[in-house]
């Protein structure tokens, strides 16, 4: 009878594990979404991709950094139809010589580290804006890929 007990209870307990592990990440926010920025054909390598719904609803936007290549993956984001902008002028932002009036003289980078700075490439700043970027996106349930080549 204890042997059996415990048996149902290692099988209820693991039947919740695999249950709870299986769900993973938001259910509110099923989906993922990558894909490449280029402008005239060359990767846009800093900035961010940013996701808006129509109105001012909790969860409606969304902001996802370029990579150095172009590429950007976002993840756990909402279903829906979004509107898209791409802006890069973030990517112009260099570290400041000094923080709070004092000049830095280490980083927080060891010196070793192999680092791939964002580059910043001008882009029409139409792109930047939800009422003149012209781009947009569906998110569903899952994966998303979708690249955007931007012109003039």
């Amino acid at each position: 009878m204890k042997n059996s007990l415990r048996l149902a209870s290692v099988f209820g307990i693991l039947g919740l594990v695999v249950v709870l592990g299986c769900a993973g990440g938001n259910p509110n926010a099923p989906a993922n979404f990558s894909g490449k920025v280029n402008y005239k054909g060359q990767p846009v390598g800093g900035g961010t991709v940013k996701l808006e719904k129509d109105g001012a609803i909790e969860g409606s936007k969304a902001s996802i950094n370029l990579n150095p290549d172009g590429t950007f993956t976002g993840t756990d984001l909402p279903e829906g139809e979004f509107a898209v902008m791409i802006e890069t002028d973030s990517a112009k932002n260099n570290p400041p010589a000094n923080y709070r009036g004092k000049k830095m003289t280490s980083s927080p980078i060891p010196q070793s580290a192999n680092v791939v700075k964002a580059t910043y490439t001008e882009i029409p700043k139409k792109y930047g804006k939800k009422e003149t970027s012209g781009l947009k996106v569906t998110l569903k349930r899952g994966k998303n890929e979708q690249n955007f080549d931007l012109t003039d």
